[in-house]
């Protein structure tokens, strides 16, 4: 790049301009997905039950609320 470009992108950066970010929580599947892996790691060794798809289900839950928490608060000009 050359120092003609460099100094054109610093100036637009410094010059007050700043773009907007939009946080958005994962897709449903991933967190879905994420969530199976995880709990099929946690019970390798035992078989399939009720009980473990309904943890699964509870997992996945907790994870698309607090996904969609943070990036509401993120949205909000929060902070981690």
């Amino acid at each position: 790049m050359t120092d003609q470009k460099q100094s054109a992108l610093f100036r637009a950066a410094s010059s007050g301009l700043s773009r907007q970010v939009e946080y958005e929580p994962p897709p449903v599947d991933v967190i879905d997905a994420f969530a199976c892996a995880v709990c099929q790691r946690e019970g390798q060794g035992t078989p399939p039950t009720t009980r473990n798809t309904e943890d699964m289900r509870g997992f996945a839950t907790f994870l698309k609320v607090v996904s969609r928490s943070v990036a509401k608060h993120l949205n909000e000009g929060g902070r981690l």
